[in-house]
């Protein structure tokens, strides 16, 4: 596995060189320095567990297995120390200086010696046409430059792609979203996102009846938030303005719902709100009825800010109680009855 090149990790080492375990108090500190804007504000503790994940997952980092050392103070729960899978470096050999290619040149010897492996690929790349080569999607260009797909992934998010350095048109290559499941109808503006796919099969025959949708679309779950970029093309073949999303109300499909919303903002793609009238019709079917969930029971109050204000409180009570509305209440058999959606 190709060692980690996350500034978080250099960073990290080069606050304490030779020292593997690092406790939460230090990740909160090297967090802020590397990433002023995503370790600040509400959503710093979502930002920090996604990395930490993230590094877990790529073998950088390993966090700890008993329960009683995660900080579960609030959502999600972060790791009370991690600890690095990967020595310090030692002093770097000394090497000729390398003449680089122009695009490279700039900043090429002030690289991490961890990135020069990656640095070397990229020019030869260079060096053997690759400046005349056809742009194509980034995993296409990531396996031909250094026989792992998912290189260039990992490597946009570190050093090698700040501002004035790298970027994917440098590598003639685009990033692509996963593809969405929709269908299109002659309807409304608005199109509607659903967390699951046996609720988008009766949703769809909802629509075909009553022209509620301009296009319904399987979200799968947390899936979406990688496809989000996709929805545009959606909006436009099916003459969408805007998107409400329904999802299961549990800890999970509540998150996902706030941040689409978030994120489809950030990058200016249709914007997406919270069905609201499906929400209501989806509490009052529940009531007095036991869906246990195996979540966590802690509340996320910025994701349950996310739902219509009326709901709020009566979600959070219902995930402290270890329990959850699953969106399949809306089936068939409900919607069949109805001539439109509810008003928001």
């Amino acid at each position: 596995m190709t060692a980690s090149t996350d500034p978080l990790i250099e960073a990290l080492e080069a606050t304490a060189p030779g020292r593997k375990r690092h406790a939460l108090e230090t990740l909160w500190a090297v967090f802020l320095r590397v990433e002023p804007v995503l370790g600040r504000g509400p959503a710093a503790r979502r930002n920090l567990a996604a990395r930490l994940e993230k590094l877990a997952e790529e073998g950088a980092l390993t966090v700890p297995r008993a329960a009683k050392s995660w900080d579960r103070s609030a959502e999600p729960p972060l790791p009370r120390f991690v600890t690095l899978t990967r020595s310090t470096p030692g002093p770097a050999p000394t090497t000729p200086p390398a003449l680089w290619a122009p695009e490279l040149a700039d900043f090429a010897d002030e690289a991490p010696r961890s990135l020069r492996g990656d640095l070397e690929a990229i020019q030869r790349w260079l060096a053997t046409g690759g400046r005349d080569r056809p742009s194509v999607p980034e995993r296409e260009r990531s396996l031909e430059v250094f026989g792992d797909e998912k290189r260039l992934e990992a490597l946009r998010s570190g050093s090698l792609f700040a501002p004035g350095r790298l970027t994917l048109t440098t590598l003639r290559c685009f990033a692509v979203s996963p593809p969405l499941m929709w269908r299109g109808f002659q309807g409304a503006p608005v199109g509607l996102i659903v967390e699951n796919h046996h609720s988008w099969h009766s949703f769809c025959r909802f629509s075909a009846a009553t022209g509620a949708y301009g296009a319904v679309v399987y979200g799968a779950g947390k899936a979406l938030l990688k496809a989000l970029p996709t929805l545009a093309e959606v909006a436009e073949a099916a003459g969408v303005e805007r998107f409400v999303y329904l999802g299961d109300v549990d800890p999970d499909g509540v998150h996902i719902g706030r941040r689409a919303t978030e994120d489809a903002a950030a990058v200016d793609l249709p914007p997406i709100a919270p069905a609201a009238g499906w929400y209501r019709r989806l509490f009052a079917l529940g009531e007095g009825r036991t869906f246990p969930s195996r979540a966590s029971r802690t509340v996320n109050f910025d994701d349950i800010a996310w739902l219509p204000a009326d709901l709020q409180s009566r979600a959070a009570d219902l995930i402290r109680a270890g329990r959850r509305l699953p969106q399949e209440l809306l089936g068939w058999t409900e919607l069949a009855a109805l001539d439109g959606p509810p008003c928001d």
